[in-house]
């Protein structure tokens, strides 16, 4: 049965964003561009280290009325951070969160374009999205000339988590994002319980956010992203948890899922990467680690 959310931009639904930092002064450049398109902003910070930033952080939050700042004693990870954001959006009564990476940038009208073409769409629908995610631009090529595809919107269950626009009512329903898995799936495993729920995510095709995605690149056909040995953990750990979730639900997905973040994974950093030894360590430890249940934040092996 599809759950039916009648949130509509026309009905003055408040939209609240959530900037998830850590560790780096990106974050004024992504709130600098949000600030004016929403009614609220949460940054939710995790234990940033560098004092100077934790002081612009605090000037802002003294200067902007519509900003809630929210320190962390201690990194608890993105997800812990993003359900701090939906609690602030219920508090103020808000129709959407906006998720955001402090990476991102929303180019001017991002929020109004968004909005247009969601109201462009039927009853029916409508009622059915729970997440409107944006298309992505490398920062350094711009955003160019792309031509307008007839559909505004495509199903995508593969989206990346900053930049998507999400209805308060679905975490209701599909729950929020899961904090045990700390970073890495958070995404995709949120978009498969929503799924599961009955609703859908959908990708716009004209609507674009200005992202930075560090050091991947394209090597002989294959996406190589050169992530550091701790991530391989949590990529090969939550990957494992997804399958064991969806297999019965979602198989071809979650095989895929797992696949990736174990076997795909090590063969990628046998052909392209450094520091091949330890990475096969932390995969091996995220696979145990997946095995014995244990989640929530990587204790470094001694």
């Amino acid at each position: 049965m599809v759950v039916k959310i009648n949130i509509f931009v026309e009905n003055k639904m408040k939209l609240c964003a959530v900037i998830v930092s850590y560790n780096s002064d990106k974050v004024f450049r992504c709130y600098e561009s949000v600030k004016n398109q929403v009614d609220f902003t949460v940054i939710a910070d995790n234990a940033t280290k560098d004092g100077g930033i934790i002081e612009r952080l605090r000037q802002l939050a003294d200067s902007d009325k519509n900003l809630k700042l929210l320190l962390n004693g201690e990194n608890f990870g993105i997800a812990y951070a993003l359900n701090q954001g939906i609690e602030y959006a219920k508090e103020k009564k808000c129709g959407w969160l906006l998720t955001l990476d402090q990476d991102s940038e929303l180019p001017p009208s991002t929020v109004e374009n968004m909005m247009k073409d969601y109201n462009s769409l039927s009853e029916e629908k409508k009622e059915k999205i729970a997440v409107l995610g944006c298309k992505y631009i490398e920062r350094g090529f711009g955003l160019g000339q792309h031509p307008r595809p007839l559909d505004p919107f495509r199903e995508n269950n593969l989206m990346v988590n900053s930049g998507n626009f999400i209805k308060l009512p679905v975490f209701e329903k599909a729950g929020g994002f899961c904090e045990k898995l700390f970073i890495d799936y958070v995404d995709i495993e949120f978009y498969y319980r929503v799924l599961k729920a009955g609703l859908k995510n959908y990708e716009a095709q004209n609507v674009f956010i200005i992202h930075e995605f560090g050091k991947s690149q394209k090597k002989l056909g294959f996406h190589i992203t050169n992530q550091p040995p701790f991530r391989r953990y949590y990529i090969a750990r939550n990957g494992l948890y997804f399958f064991k979730e969806f297999l019965f639900i979602y198989p071809y997905r979650a095989f895929r899922v797992a696949f990736g973040a174990t076997a795909g994974g090590a063969a990628k950093i046998l052909l392209f990467e450094k520091d091949k030894i330890k990475k096969y360590k932390y995969i091996l430890l995220g696979i145990k680690d997946a095995l014995l249940n244990k989640y929530g934040k990587l204790k470094e092996p001694s």
